[in-house]
């Protein structure tokens, strides 16, 4: 074993833990330290306004809505929050593909991302013909984070990808290429953010 052996996080590269003066006691006993590293302070956010506090009257600052049908009604909601005082929620009635976009620039290609967001979700309706419910995503292609369906409270879902061009459009959203449910999502706390060792 290398000593001392340093385990790292994938979320920038920070040490999270080391261990060291490993010894043996006795015919199968090990002795060793274990020690903790300080907390770093996270990677700066790549998203504006990532847990949707700034807009003016109904429009979001730095998002978009955007659907498959124009059938989906799109809030930014005073009343529910996962922190701060706002969020913003897709409802549909209807079976829709229904989405908030930011497209965020200044990224490198060839560069691993992480995007997560936390979603709560009500009554949302998957089924075998439609079996993406809410998440969030990379929109041009099929990456996704884990889908989320019925009714729950605040969930995180991340998704990780590699940066093709200078920019990429990223999604909090209910329904999916070829998956269009139905029910209530709500999102809030985005974060978009530099991913040094798990592709690289």
């Amino acid at each position: 074993m290398q000593r001392p052996l340093v385990l790292r996080s994938y979320f920038g590269g920070h040490e999270v833990f080391r261990i060291d003066n490993l010894r043996q006691t006795g015919a199968d006993g090990l002795v060793f330290q274990v020690q903790l590293a300080p907390q770093v302070q996270p990677a700066t956010n790549l998203l504006a306004n990532a847990s949707f506090e700034q807009g003016q009257q109904d429009l979001v600052d730095a998002w978009a809505s955007d659907a498959w049908q124009p059938t989906s009604v799109f809030s930014w909601d005073s009343r529910l929050a996962r922190s701060g005082q706002r969020s913003v929620s897709i409802s549909s009635a209807t079976p829709n593909d229904a989405r908030w976009v930011q497209t965020a620039s200044g990224l490198i290609p060839g560069k691993s991302y992480q995007f997560c967001g936390w979603l709560r979700g009500e009554n949302i309706q998957t089924g075998p013909d439609a079996r993406v419910g809410a998440n969030v995503s990379l929109l041009g292609g099929f990456v996704a984070s884990e889908s989320f369906s019925g009714t729950f409270d605040w969930k995180q879902a991340c998704v990780t990808f590699r940066a093709e061009s200078s920019s990429a459009a990223l999604a909090c959203r209910i329904g999916f290429y070829g998956s269009t449910v139905t029910g209530k999502l709500w999102c809030d706390d985005m974060r978009l953010e530099p991913l040094d060792s798990a592709f690289n």
